[in-house]
């Protein structure tokens, strides 16, 4: 992904069968990042949002996976 723009942060969520919780801040332009996921996560998505995070995105995902 290319850098988000200035004053924004890319942030990663964890999708659940009871909903959408935060896994952390990646930054502007984060290259490979460790992260735990609580609970039984069954995908991962990556929104832009303003920079510092959001408690709840109501951005559209950048990216989104299916974890196997």
């Amino acid at each position: 992904m290319s850098p988000a723009p200035a004053g924004h942060t890319y942030q990663l969520w964890g999708i659940t069968r009871t909903g959408t919780i935060s896994l952390g801040v990646l930054g502007r332009d984060p290259g490979t990042v460790a992260f735990q996921a609580a609970g039984p996560t069954t995908s991962l998505a990556i929104t832009t949002e303003v920079a510092g995070g959001v408690p709840v995105s109501r951005n559209a995902p950048d990216a989104v996976g299916d974890i196997a």
